[in-house]
């Protein structure tokens, strides 16, 4: 999933400002494969563990002070307007650690900054992330 200039991002208690972008991505961590004896294509495929990562892009501003540290675990909210400003606000809500913040500069842009979430499943079977 991708959404591009959400209303509203809050992560792990802080409010973003200059989100650009937000992506939800899942990822494998273990796939179980077989093939079968007519052949040598697969005849099962399995996926018992995987991960769901969120990927949020923003510009930087000048004198930005981030709070956000590698290990900080809590309540991920992204909000945005489906087709576009004024339409039914959508949303996703969830809770994670982040992984990772990684800078980035462009003369033409300035600096951009992607923070990733690594999603927790609340039960270990239900999605980590939840839409609405």
């Amino acid at each position: 999933m991708l959404i591009l200039e959400p209303d509203e991002v809050v992560c792990v208690g802080v409010r973003l400002s200059g989100v650009q972008s937000v992506s939800v991505n899942e990822e494998a961590l273990e796939v179980v494969a077989e093939g079968g004896d007519g052949g040598p294509h697969l005849t099962f495929v399995d996926v018992p563990l995987q991960r769901v990562r969120v990927d949020i892009r923003q510009s930087v501003p000048e004198g930005d002070a981030f709070a956000l540290s590698v290990g900080l675990e809590g309540a991920l909210l992204v909000r945005w307007s489906a087709g576009g400003r004024g339409g039914d606000v959508r949303g996703i809500n969830a809770r994670g650690v982040v992984v990772s913040s990684q800078y980035t500069f462009d003369s033409g842009k300035g600096a951009t900054r992607v923070v990733s979430v690594v999603c927790v499943s609340d039960d270990g079977a239900a999605s980590p992330v939840v839409v609405q």
